[in-house]
């Protein structure tokens, strides 16, 4: 959805995961140019993902704050590079186990 938003040039986006009672759901919030905003919803209710199970897509107004795009890519970037830091740190703790094991054997 990030990517859409780019393309239909929205200002402000933010996308999070929510459980509703005890079902999955997507809540996003885009501000920007009526005509910008009313293509990226046009595209979601048209272009979902093959995996997903989307029962329905509701727009309603949005009094509160919606960051800017640019700052939203930026907290997704830094969530990612977490994610990457942390699998890396599991499997160099992993190499030095088998490291030690090797020279163990010598």
């Amino acid at each position: 959805m990030f990517d859409a938003a780019s393309i239909f040039n929205v200002s402000h986006f933010e996308a999070r995961n929510v459980l509703i009672g005890n079902r999955q759901a997507v809540i996003v919030l885009v501000e920007g140019k009526e005509g910008s905003v009313q293509k990226f919803v046009e595209y979601i209710r048209s272009a979902k993902p093959p995996q997903a199970i989307v029962e329905d897509v509701t727009v309603e107004d949005y009094d509160g704050e919606v960051k800017r795009i640019g700052d939203y890519k930026d907290v997704l970037i830094i969530g990612q590079l977490n994610k990457i830091v942390q699998v890396g740190l599991m499997m160099h703790g992993g190499r030095t186990e088998v490291k030690t094991e090797i020279c163990g054997l010598k």
